[in-house]
This record gives C-alpha cells, sequence and structure tokens, in this order.
C-alpha cells in the first residue's frame, strides 16, 4: 500500500572495533531468528549467522510465517538444532524452486553451507525473475501499526494512464495517442506518484472490462480514462479518476482546446490529478507550443520516427523540421528532432549530423533540467563516437525521468557492446516495456540475447516481430544470425520471400549461404552509406564487422583478421560474432589477432 516499513533482523557480532573479535560467553539475540551457532554459544561468530536471520525474514515474507515454532522461546531456539530448515515451498507450492533453494542455502545448519558474503546472496536473489511472484491470498502483517495505517494516504499512489480513446475520426488517433503519451511522462515526475510505462497500458487501448477491472490487472491503485472527440476546429477531452479499491469515480474533468493546445491540457490535467490524489502537484517545467501547426508536425514526427525503417525515418525528420520552423525554441520539439536526425545520420545522410547538434545544443540551453534534451545530445555524442560523454548524459536523463524509451535503449546498446551484457540486455528490456512500438528496440534485443549466447531466446522474440506488419527489419537479423552459425537450411527456407526482392542486402546474406564463391559480396552493398567518409564511426564499424563475418563464411582468414583490424581502428570496443560452425576458423584468427599490433583478437 505505499507504506515505508523498517525493520532489524539482530546483529550477531558487531566488528568495527578490531579488539572484539569474539562475541560474550552468553546467548545475544532474537530467538526466531537466531543460527543454530548463535543458540549453541559459539564464541566465534561470523557474518554467516546474519545470512541465516536473512533467510529466517526471507521465509517470513514469502509465507507470512515463521519456520520455527514452539510453546517457549526456549523450544523456539532448540528447534533448528534438530530438524532441518522447512521448505518454503511446503507453505507456498507456487515459489519458483530457485528462490526456495536460495532461502534453504541461508538457512543451512553450518556455516560454511551458506552464503560466503551478503554480496553474494544479492547477486543470487538479482538473479532471480521474481515479477510475477504474488502475495500468498489472505496473508496479512501479524502485528499492523494503527500510526502506519494512518499514514498510507500520504504514502505514493500507483496510477495508470488507460490510452485515451478517439471518438470520431480514426485520424485523430495519433493526437489521443499523443497526449496518453505526454501525460504519462508529467505523472511520471509528479513526487508521490507511482506510474505505470506506457508499454504497460498500451495494450490494453481496446480492452474489454471497465477501468476498474483493467486497474486490478495492472495492479494498481487509481486509474485515469479518457476520451477525444473534434468539434469543428477543437477538441472536447473527457478525463475521469477511478479508484480501483471501490469503482469510485474520484474526479473527472470536460476539457474544450484547440489541437494547439493539447500539450498544456495535459500539464493541467497532471496538476489536477495529483491535487485530486492529495500530492503535492509540481509546477509545469515547460512553456507546451501553441501552433496546431507546429504540435500535429511533432505528433507526426514522433509516430513516423518509431517505426525504424529509412522511408520512415525520411518523413520523420520532414514533419520534426515543419514543427521546428513553426516552434523554433520548443525544447521537446528539438529534442525529437535532433533523434531523428542522428538516426538519419547513421542511415547515410551526413548533412543531419549539424543540423542535430544544433537542436540538441539549443534545447539542452533552453530546458536544462529537463531529460528529453540530454537524450537528444546523447544520441549525438553517440554516432560522434564520443560514447563516455554520451554515458554520461543518458545517465543524468535517467537521473531526472527515469521512463524514457530512447534513453534506456541507447544506453542498453552501448552496456551490451561494452559490458556487462546482462545490465545493457535489462536496459533494453525496459525500452520494451516503456515504448512496445519502439521497433528498433526489439531488433535491438534480439541481437543483444544472441551475442549473450542465448540463440532460442533470440529466435523467438524475432519469429514473434515476423508476425507484425513490419517484419523486414526481424528477417534480416534472422539471416544475419544464420551467417553467424553458417546455417544454409535456414537461408534456402528464406531464399523465396519477397523480403530479397527489396532489400539486397538480405539477397546477398542468401547468396552467401547458398554459394560462399558467390561475387555478390553483401558488404560491397553495405559501403556506400556505412563506409563513406562522411559515415558515422558506428556505420563503419558495422561494416567492418560484416565484413569479417562474411570472410569467415568463405574461410578467408587474412581477410577477416583485417576486416577486424578496421573495426577496432574506427572504435569497435566490444562483441564480435565470429560463425559457429567455422570453429576452427575462428580459433585461428583470434590466435592471429593476439600476436597483432594494438591487441587486435581481444
Amino acid at each position: 500500500d505505499g507504506r515505508a516499513v523498517i525493520t532489524d533482523f539482530g546483529i550477531a557480532r558487531g566488528v568495527f572495533d578490531a579488539g572484539l573479535r569474539h562475541t560474550l560467553n552468553a546467548v545475544l539475540g532474537t530467538p526466531a531468528y537466531m543460527a543454530p551457532e548463535q543458540v549453541e554459544g559459539s564464541r566465534d561468530l561470523t557474518p554467516a549467522a546474519d545470512i541465516y536471520a536473512l533467510g529466517v525474514m526471507l521465509y517470513e515474507m514469502f509465507t507470512g510465517i515463521l519456520p520455527w515454532t514452539g510453546s517457549s522461546v526456549f523450544a523456539v531456539a532448540a528447534a533448528r538444532l534438530h530438524r532441518e530448515p522447512p521448505d518454503v515451498r511446503s507453505v507456498r507450492p507456487d515459489l519458483p524452486e530457485d528462490l526456495a533453494g536460495v532461502i534453504r542455502r541461508c538457512m543451512a545448519r553450518q556455516p560454511g553451507d551458506r552464503y560466503g558474503q551478503v554480496a553474494e546472496l544479492g547477486r543470487a536473489l538479482d538473479e532471480l525473475c521474481v515479477a510475477d511472484v504474488r502475495p500468498a491470498p489472505g496473508l496479512r502483517a501479524t502485528s499492523a501499526s494503527p500510526v502506519l495505517a494512518a499514514a498510507s494516504p500520504l504514502a505514493s499512489k500507483t496510477v495508470a494512464v488507460l490510452p485515451f480513446r478517439s471518438v470520431g475520426s480514426p485520424d485523430d488517433a495519433y493526437l489521443a495517442d499523443g497526449l496518453t503519451e505526454d501525460l504519462i511522462d508529467q505523472l511520471s515526475m509528479t513526487s508521490g506518484l507511482r506510474v505505470r510505462p506506457r508499454g504497460a497500458v498500451k495494450h490494453l487501448a481496446d480492452a474489454p472490462g471497465d477501468a476498474r477491472e483493467l486497474g486490478q490487472q495492472l495492479g494498481v491503485q487509481v486509474v485515469v480514462e479518457g476520451s477525444l472527440r473534434r468539434a469543428g476546429d477543437r477538441l472536447r477531452v473527457t478525463t475521469r479518476l477511478i479508484s480501483v479499491a471501490d469503482g469510485f469515480q474520484l474526479w473527472a474533468r470536460r476539457s474544450d482546446r484547440t489541437p494547439a493546445e493539447v500539450l498544456a491540457l495535459s500539464d493541467e490535467l497532471a496538476q489536477a490529478i495529483a491535487e485530486a490524489l492529495t500530492v503535492a502537484p509540481q509546477p509545469p517545467a515547460r512553456v507546451a507550443p501553441t501552433d496546431p501547426r507546429a504540435l500535429d508536425a511533432y505528433f507526426r514526427g514522433r509516430f513516423e520516427y518509431h517505426k525504424f525503417n529509412p522511408e520512415a525515418l525520411a518523413r520523420a525528420v520532414a514533419y520534426l523540421e515543419e514543427a521546428r520552423s513553426l516552434a523554433p525554441d520548443d525544447p521537446m520539439i528539438l529534442s525529437g528532432y535532433a533523434l531523428a536526425c542522428t538516426r538519419h545520420w547513421f542511415f547515410g545522410s551526413p548533412g543531419r549530423a549539424e543540423q542535430a547538434r544544433v537542436a540538441a545544443e539549443r534545447a539542452c540551453a533552453l530546458a536544462p533540467h529537463r531529460a528529453e534534451p540530454l537524450v537528444g545530445l546523447a544520441s549525438y555524442s553517440f554516432f560522434l563516437d564520443d560514447v563516455p560523454r554520451a554515458v554520461r548524459l543518458l545517465r543524468q536523463a535517467l537521473a531526472l525521468n527515469a521512463d524514457i524509451p530512447d534513453a534506456h535503449d541507447m544506453l542498453g546498446k552501448i552496456l551490451v557492446e561494452s559490458g556487462p551484457v546482462r545490465r545493457g540486455i535489462d536496459h533494453l528490456e525496459r525500452a520494451a516495456q516503456l515504448d512496445p512500438a519502439f521497433r528498433a528496440n526489439r531488433s535491438n534485443i534480439g541481437r543483444a540475447l544472441a551475442l549473450d549466447g542465448r540463440p532460442g531466446e533470440a529466435q523467438a522474440l524475432l519469429d514473434a516481430m515476423v508476425r507484425d506488419e513490419d517484419s523486414d527489419p526481424a528477417r534480416v537479423l534472422q539471416l544475419r544470425m544464420m551467417v553467424w552459425r553458417g546455417d544454409r537450411e535456414g537461408a534456402r527456407a528464406m531464399s523465396h520471400l519477397p523480403l530479397l526482392e527489396r532489400t539486397p542486402f538480405a539477397q546477398a546474406m542468401v547468396n552467401l549461404l547458398l554459394d560462399p564463391d558467390s561475387s555478390l559480396d553483401p558488404a560491397d552493398i553495405l559501403a556506400p552509406k556505412f563506409n563513406s567518409a562522411h559515415a558515422t564511426w558506428r556505420g563503419r564499424s558495422l561494416f567492418h564487422q560484416v565484413r569479417c563475418e562474411f570472410a569467415l563464411v568463405r574461410g578467408q582468414h587474412e581477410r577477416a583478421l583485417e576486416a577486424l583490424a578496421d573495426a577496432v581502428s574506427v572504435g569497435l570496443e566490444g562483441a564480435l560474432v565470429l560463425a559457429a560452425h567455422q570453429g576452427e576458423l575462428a580459433a585461428d584468427l583470434v590466435k592471429q589477432g593476439a600476436a597483432a599490433p594494438g591487441g587486435v583478437g581481444r
């Protein structure tokens, strides 16, 4: 319910004074949480006793009862000396076995069988997937405090903003989508509110059920729902606040605005919702654009930007250029324009680099305390090969607003290649949760899973992408993974797809797998965009990685080593997949690389 609870599981021994190397010859501690060696009066206690106590707490947290019971404190303390610790799954059979194993190890009879350090236990807990664990039905705290219970209305509220419905013309769907996204962002920056990300609610746009039922599915206390209807040159926006606990309508507002005032309305709604929930409203941190043409162009540009294909990206840049010309000092528009320009730069439009820099720096100057301009500047820095600066900017942005998909996606890509890979995947998956329509992000996750040695998970994700309308990026990545594996049968199965007719690079990969001596080199197709003097370092690095991969398929050791050296020379820092079916070639390549100047083989 949002309350903060402070607890204490006792101290086995203080180690602050070097002279205090042993406990007193007495039994100290709370019997329910004491380790067996404490009960036995051992004079040489270690941190393993605290880990035992923490294991008891974990058992109690997941079951609502203590593992050891008895008619007296002595019986409770002695029980652990004569019986094995109970399995948490005997009370909660729905819990994962891995979690039960962690608790069993914490409560092992012998100190040496427990985790050696709390950090080791922390890592074990981090590795568990506990997102779907739910409290057992009917469990209640054994002693609720009336004071704390009374304080709960002041605690953080959990809120979900359901997708606003466009009632009337489907042409206004992008406005409803934009209002939903912006309201989520504004509420997320309000102290005292915890807001479900866009990715958690987007699939509910056409879901059956009322707001209360959907709120129960999302596990929130309050739901915001609304609709948007056009009447002439104005929009009527109806917004309601529903309590999930009892279904009562807490607040409602009907607003008539022009399309240009949608973002200003979002600010007003965020303020009013915060007040209705008795949390402190935040002062507006921006001046929303008022030109309806600028706002319309911005929403259309962002809609195209998320499609992530060259044609849609060109349209996104055009829309955002139009928005910028109409509202040249709007930080939100400038930030979106900078992101689109840097991505367009990567795809072979070098003139966009300077435009991205100017827009990003201007946005940061106008709104230094907002996260979006920092993400735009980070994107420019990343493609300029100033990765350390990009990481610093991304961390600053996420400190201001932890729910920006572009920031998580970019930081995830960097970490996947520089390490730690798992943390990079976490950021990529967070971006997917925040924005499930972010198709490029899904491709990035697929590639990261493959690089992390999880090809089955990568393939499952790409198969799901293929079922979407825009399956080309997933198909291209599937083909590249086939190159890594030397999967000729897979290439033969894809050799008749229409994709090959419109994507020469895909056709060249199929030809390479089916005929390694083919004169058509897939790398040559990428050269004009990714290996020109004006290409980004990221593009040149990709080009040379592809050269290396394809040389391995052909058994060309020296060319593969040369390509790898070129990739390092333009900034390659991390993972390079060597074709799994070419084990001897890959091993030979690494041996040669280790002896090469500059340590190419790393």
